[in-house]
């Protein structure tokens, strides 16, 4: 039984060589003023 489920998206991490989690990616989204204040 699970606990809980990861969503990761396609980018890797350049430090665990792992894809990025959802959370990290939506984070380099706003950083790098992608998104707008809307989406955010």
């Amino acid at each position: 039984m699970y606990k809980y489920m990861r969503i990761q998206g396609r980018d890797d991490s350049y430090i665990t060589k792992y894809p990025k989690g959802v959370f990290s990616l939506c984070w380099n989204l706003i950083n790098n003023k992608v998104m707008n204040d809307e989406d955010e």
